[in-house]
């Protein structure tokens, strides 16, 4: 999975119980530029 960290869903994934590994992890999409964890 490609994780989009600014957005939060990781967590409410994990407080469901569900086991969350990402491939990647997005920080921001800020002008155009993705920028990883």
């Amino acid at each position: 999975m490609i994780e989009k960290s600014f957005q939060g869903g990781r967590a409410e994934l994990d407080a469901q119980g569900y086991r969350v590994e990402s491939l990647a992890r997005v920080e921001s999409l800020v002008g155009g530029v993705v920028t990883f964890k």
